[in-house]
């Protein structure tokens, strides 16, 4: 787990998984939730428990989609 302080406050908590991957982000009252493959590329992100976004990747494990699910335009970028 790691912290992020400003102004001797923590404003941001993050949790990772054993293959290093951040599994979770809390700041202020938002708690953001990630999953990923096997070959530890991000697969989906929620907020509160809500899908956000979710990644498909090609044979060659590049990226093909990056889809955004109901999220404003100035919106966390997954």
């Amino acid at each position: 787990m790691m912290q992020v302080t400003t102004n001797c406050t923590v404003t941001r908590t993050y949790a990772y998984d054993d293959a290093c991957n951040i599994v979770t982000e809390m700041q202020s009252a938002s708690a953001w939730s990630f999953t990923h493959s096997a070959a530890s590329h991000s697969s989906q992100a929620s907020l509160g428990g809500t899908l956000k976004g979710s990644y498909s990747y090609y044979r060659l494990e590049w990226r093909a989609i990056r889809a955004a699910i109901n999220t404003p335009h100035r919106a966390r970028r997954i």
